[in-house]
């Protein structure tokens, strides 16, 4: 999946994130800078002012307000826009 995801930026596409799941492994994995495979868990906390570094889209469902899914989505989009959708 790295080697994917390093291929499709170097054809200057966008990697898009299917779930908050996915973005959280995603943003896992390109800790440190570099986006490189790993195995296990995550403990990552995405909230507003995280700087993306793996994912350049986000596609997910509706979440409750106030839960930490949420905070994820509004760090992606902004809370403005998040509620203009």
């Amino acid at each position: 999946l790295v080697e994917r995801i390093h291929v499709t930026r170097a054809r200057g596409n966008r990697v898009v994130a299917v779930g908050t799941t996915v973005a959280r492994s995603l943003e896992t994995a390109a800790r440190g800078g570099t986006l490189a495979p790993f195995a296990g868990e995550t403990d990552i906390f995405i909230f507003p002012g995280y700087r993306f570094a793996a994912i350049d889209a986000l596609f997910t469902n509706f979440h409750l307000p106030e839960s930490t899914l949420m905070m994820l989505v509004s760090a992606f989009a902004g809370k403005d826009r998040l509620f203009e959708v």
